[in-house]
This record gives structure tokens, sequence and C-alpha cells, in this order.
């Protein structure tokens, strides 16, 4: 800037003037009847106008006005020098709202149609900078600056396309604009700019079909424009700036389905893996968020790992930023949701550090590494490496979170694990049944009414307490078939939390419960300690229930109860007698088998 009023004798004159006297005396000189002194007055505030002090004192000494009665002038010297200082002006924060306080956005959008390319340039960039503050860019909209800076998009200056590129990706930001501006036409002239051999004016092109892809509608008109290959090729660009934009503009598309494919058929998985060995934060974190999108999808899982994506993605496990992990974990928690993948993540040494990051104190990192041991946990090999990598530790944590999806996936966890013989007696003397019974704990009604703002908030974390409730009674059930592990299960008192569990409304509870009192009960103290605390009358209910995995468990849990001859009296009080007679009638044999062993145990009290 400072060169351009540089060639003007007058206006070199009046910057020593300015930097000699100051300010004030040069913004006079705008009030002029000459338009050749205005020129020289505004080049030469112009060109003073490059530091913060300055652009201060020009705005104090009424400098705005007249240099926006100035963009009216008939001579496009006067419209340059006005548009040009105003443009440097308008870096300021507090300016920004005060050129247009002032008037100036209607005749700086007009001259954006200038025909000449130095003014429309300036002119440009005074309005890109006025976008960036949020109340201006309503009113850019509604003075009709959009057509007119589409069209600069494709003018033969770089900088200008870079400055209306950028006046574009300020006002996407407001998503009521941004689909109008896809609307309006910029999707090809912006596509079209991502090949230009201006890095400068690509950043900026990227940046703004970035902010447009925030909004799912215009996801599907970017990629029926063809947005997809171009992006990818930018992912090999030498600017880590690029590569960030292109890698944010996929990640957001690939939150489609049918995005996900198209992706990676036009060849972008390659060039995102080997974006995760970055050493930028910001390039590993937007292609591991859009790795992370693009494994959800069934058909991409295999290939991402065939891409040589698992090495990396474990790396950023261990030494990436917390968003990092966040996406590399989720990553992982798709991909191990493929069980053919598994072998491969084991041999990576996936285990290690997803149970590192369970100690996260960001709250998604472990529920992305839960979910992702979760899925894990299936197998037989798996649950043995689980335990021996040293996931009971901070799996207890999680129990006790105060988060309900982590003492979910932590109960899941230990439900899985305790299938194996050894985690069976690990899990016990780990002392994890404490935390397990606690969440056996009935789930906290409603308090709200259906339609009120609280309601579905509170009927959302009453079903997931459900859902807790399932899969941590499920845990104890399977680690009360370990002989060892009934006496101790007792006597840390699990009969009396599991016999609410009977008295749930939800089936797959009610089964779990029944369940352990079912395994527990096969031994006589333990069966006496069920009927003592009143359990029977409770499992006599289930005898009715529609479920036939219910009613199995409860069956099973009377025909072990009838095994002792103290007992039977309580059974026979209970009414069991008619129910077993009619689960004789049952389609299942197992439930036929229950019943009629406990019918014939009860027989001798019957006599």
């Amino acid at each position: 800037m400072a060169g351009r009023a540089s060639k003007n004798a007058s206006a070199e004159h009046l910057i020593k003037v300015g930097q000699d006297q100051g300010i004030a005396p040069v913004v006079e000189l705008l009030r002029s009847a000459e338009e050749t002194v205005q020129q020289g007055a505004a080049a030469a505030l112009w060109s003073l106008s490059v530091t913060t002090e300055n652009k201060i004192k020009i705005v104090e000494r009424g400098g705005l006005p007249l240099l926006i009665r100035m963009l009216r002038s008939a001579d496009e010297g006067s419209q340059e020098q006005a548009a040009g200082c105003l443009y440097s002006l308008s870096v300021l924060a507090e300016n920004k709202l005060s050129i247009v306080q002032e008037g100036g956005l209607s005749p700086l959008i007009g001259l954006l149609n200038s025909p000449n390319p130095e003014v429309a340039k300036q002119a440009c960039g005074c309005v890109r900078n006025l976008a960036v503050n949020p109340l201006n860019k309503e009113k850019i909209l509604q003075e009709n600056a959009l057509p007119s800076l589409i069209n600069l998009l494709e003018s033969d200056d770089p900088k200008t396309q870079e400055l209306a590129a950028s006046a574009l990706r300020n006002l996407a930001v407001n998503e009521a604009i941004g689909l109008k501006m896809v609307d309006a036409g910029v999707l090809i002239p912006l596509i079209d700019l991502l090949t230009s051999q201006d890095k400068k004016v690509v950043e900026q092109a990227a940046m703004c079909l970035r902010n447009l892809s925030v909004i799912q509608s215009n996801c599907e008109r970017m990629v029926e424009e063809g947005v997809i290959g171009p992006l990818v090729s930018l992912l090999r660009s030498r600017d880590d700036k690029i590569q960030e934009q292109a890698a944010v503009a996929l990640r957001n598309l690939s939150v489609n389905p049918q995005n996900e494919l198209q992706i990676v058929q036009e060849g972008g998985l390659r060039p995102l893996v080997t974006l995760l060995r970055s050493t930028n934060d910001k390039v590993q974190r937007q292609s591991a968020g859009a790795l992370a999108n693009l494994s959800v999808n069934p058909k991409n899982k295999v290939k991402l790992v065939q891409a040589g994506g698992l090495p990396p993605l474990v790396s950023l496990l261990r030494s990436g930023s917390d968003k990092v992990k966040e996406h590399a974990a989720g990553a992982m928690r798709n991909l191990s949701m493929n069980p053919e993948l598994e072998a491969d993540m084991l041999r990576e040494g996936v285990l290690g550090p997803l149970i590192s990051l369970l100690f996260s104190p960001e709250i998604k990192i472990q529920l992305q590494s839960a979910v992702a041991i979760r899925n894990l946990s299936v197998t037989p090999d798996s649950k043995i490496k689980i335990v021996e990598e040293g996931a009971i530790v901070p799996l207890i944590a999680l129990l006790r979170s105060a988060d309900l999806r982590l003492q979910e996936q932590a109960a899941v966890i230990f439900r899985n694990l305790s299938v194996n013989s050894e985690n069976k007696i690990a899990i016990v003397e780990a002392d994890v049944v404490p935390p397990l019974i606690a969440l056996l704990k009935p789930p906290e009604e409603p308090s709200s009414m259906e339609g009120e703002p609280e309601y579905e908030g509170q009927i959302a974390q009453y079903k997931q307490q459900v859902k807790i409730q399932e899969q941590a009674g499920g845990a104890i059930r399977n680690l009360s078939m370990h002989t060892d592990n009934k006496p101790k299960l007792v006597s840390l008192g699990v009969i009396p939390p599991v016999l609410l569990l009977l008295k749930s409304e939800d089936p797959r509870v009610q089964e779990q419960g029944a369940g352990i009192l079912r395994n527990l009960s096969v031994s006589a103290p333990h069966a006496g300690i069920v009927v003592s605390d009143g359990g029977v009358p409770f499992l006599a209910e289930l005898l009715k229930s529609p479920d036939y995995k219910v009613q199995e468990q409860a069956a099973a849990t009377i025909r072990n109860i009838s095994a002792t001859t103290e007992l039977r009296p309580a059974l026979v009080q209970a009414g069991v007698l008619p129910l077993l007679i009619e689960l004789l009638s049952s389609p299942e044999e197992k439930i036929q088998e229950q019943a009629g062993v406990a019918l014939r145990n009860l027989s001798d009290t019957v006599k």
C-alpha cells in the first residue's frame, strides 16, 4: 500500500506532513474541493495507516465519512485510494463496525463491480474484513454482495480471487448465508479455484468450502458438483494449511454414508493415512477425524487397514493431542466392530494404548476407548489379553464414573471378560464386585410429566440406568457361575440388591437377577438366604412372565431351593405349585424340565 502512495509526489509530501505534524492536517485535506488533493491525502493516509496508532487517529480525526464520500466519486483514482485506505483501516475490530455505521457498506459493495480491477480489489479487501464481524454479515447479504463476490472469484488477478474467496469464507460461517451462497452459484467457481497455482487462493477457496460443508444440504450439492476429487488432491499438497482445510471439508462430507464410499473410491484413504504422520497437530486431528468418519462404513474398515492405517493410528493413541487421541480412538472403535480385523489390531498393539486412555480426564476419549475395548472383548483370546494388559483397574474407575455411558461400557466389558473362567477369579479378587453391586440400584423414575422440558432427558437417563442394571447384573451372573466366587459374592451382600432386580419392569434385568440367584442357590446355605431375604414371592411372580428366558431362570432357582427339605414349605406357601404345574405345558423343554424337577422335589411336602 505504501508503495502506491509514494508514486504520487503530493502523497509523498503529505506522508512526511503526517509523520512530522500528525494525522489531522492530512485528514483535513480530504475536504478539499480539488479531486487531486483528495486523492493525494487518501493515498498518504493509506500509507500512514500501516500502524495501529495511525489507524485509530485517522478515525478519531474524522477521516471515515470523508473517505466514504470519496468512494462515490466518479474518478477511479479517488475510488481506489479511498477503498484502499478503508481496507487498511478495517483491520481493526472497532473500525469494522464504524465503517458500516458511517454508511460505507453500500458504496464499497457497488465498487465490487468496478471495471477497474484495482478498485474492485481494494473494495473486496475491505468487504472481506467487514465480513469478519457477525453484525455485518447479514447487512452485507442485504446489500446483495453475493453475486459480485462470486463474480470476483473468476477475476484474472489471484489477489482479488483470494480476497473474494476469503470474504465468502467469512460470510459462510453464518448457516443461512451459506445456504444462499450455494443457491447463488458459488460452488463451481470455488471448486475451480482448488486447482489454482496460487497457494493463498487455494487455501481460501478450501476454507470457504470447509465452512459450507458444515451444512448437510450443501454437502449433497458439493458432491454433485465434483468437489471430492479436487479435495483429495489437496491432501497431497506440501502446504499444511491447505492439507488441513481439505481434510476438514472431507471430514464434514464423510458424515453422509454415501460420501463415505465415494471419498474412498476417489482415492481419499491413503493420503489421509499419510497425513496421520504429519507434525502439524491440526492436520493430524482433521485427518484422524475424517478417517474415523470413513471407518463407520463396513466396506471401508478393511480398506483402511489395507491402506496402512493401523500403525499411525495406534501411534496417535499414545502421542497425539487430546483431540487427535479422541479421533484415533473413534477410528479404533469403528474398526473393532469388524471381528475379522481383531487379529490385525491386536498384532499392532492397540490394547495397551486404548487401556491407558481409560485414565484420560476427557470423557469423550474414555468413551471411544471403552467402546473399542468392549468390541474387542468378545473373542476368547482378547478376553485374556485385555486382563493381562491391566484393564481391570481403570475399568473399575469407570464403573464409579458419574457418566452413565462410561458405567454402561465398563459393565459390558466386565460382563464379556467374565465369561472366561480365569477372569472370573481375577475380577473378584480385584474388588470389582462392590462397584458392580452399586450399579444394581433401581433407576430414578422421571420426576417431570410427559411434555415438560425436562422429561425427555429424564426418560433417557432412566433407560440408560436400566441398561446399566442389565449389564452389571450380567457380569455378576457370569462371576457367580464359578464355585470359588459364590461364597465371596454372598459375603459381599449381593443377594438383597439382586432380589430388587426381580422387581424390575424390564425382562432383561429380571433374567439377570434370576440367573444370579439360580447360580448361587445351588448351595443350600445360599438358597436359605434367598428364602429368608424374601426372594420366593418375587421368583413365584416371575414364573408368570411372558418371557421364556425369565421363566426358565426363575424355575431353575426354585428347583435349586426345592432341593433343600427345610426350604420347601416356603415355596408351597408362596403358591408356586399351580404355577409350576402350568409350566409343564410350556413349549420350551428347558422350562418343562426345571418345573418338573421342582414339582418332584416338592411332592413330599404336599402329601
